[in-house]
């Protein structure tokens, strides 16, 4: 994307406050920054095609052009890529990969974006590679008939966090291969109350 990160949080600041009238002042009060500082960045964001500005008597505001709002889509498909590799797909707490992602946003270049979407629809190569093998009738090859320990962990399923459910469980899982019932024995702990008249 040939735009800065600053530039960038004002393009993001006017496309949230859309549907009022976005005004100067409300970019500064959004953004947090001087008037001035405001007024030098809006000024070059109208000479680069990315802001329209509009001068009335008692003001003037401005508004998105259609170059910065492939800019944003970019930015959403960015996110997208970013968020389920790392979050969904590595399990790594939501937060962080907020906090990191807040870093880089918009500054992924669109062909590596494309290749993080193309990866995520085949599976990251690992999916992928078991669906041909399945298709293939190559599942034989995989694990012989027997008993394997599979170590699990139960989590929150919007954020990936750990959940208190986790401990109800024996660790590890059994993953049992014959053949003809493949299965998964988790077993639960078990839990006893206690009240406090007995």
């Amino acid at each position: 994307m040939n735009i800065t990160k600053s530039q960038l949080n004002y393009l993001m600041a006017i496309d949230f406050l859309e549907g009022e009238s976005v005004s100067q002042s409300k970019i500064c009060n959004y953004l947090g920054v001087k008037r001035s500082s405001a007024s030098i960045a809006l000024k070059k964001l109208c000479e680069s095609g990315y802001v329209e500005k509009a001068d009335y008597d008692f003001g003037c505001e401005y508004k998105l052009t259609e170059k910065s709002r492939r800019i944003l889509k970019l930015v959403e498909k960015e996110k997208l890529e970013f968020f389920s590799l790392f979050c969904k797909k590595l399990s790594i707490r939501y937060e962080l990969c907020e906090k990191e992602y807040n870093k880089i946003c918009g500054m992924i270049g669109e062909e590596f974006i494309d290749k993080l979407a193309e990866a995520r629809e085949n599976g990251y190569g690992i999916e992928s590679e078991t669906n041909e093998k399945i298709k293939a009738n190559e599942t034989d090859s995989y694990l012989e008939n027997g008993v394997y320990e599979l170590p699990f962990k139960v989590v929150h399923e919007g954020d990936g966090s750990p959940s208190m459910g986790n401990k109800g469980f024996i660790h590890p899982a059994r993953l049992i291969i014959d053949g003809e019932n493949d299965r998964v024995l988790l077993k639960a702990k078990e839990i006893y109350y206690k009240s406090k008249n007995s």
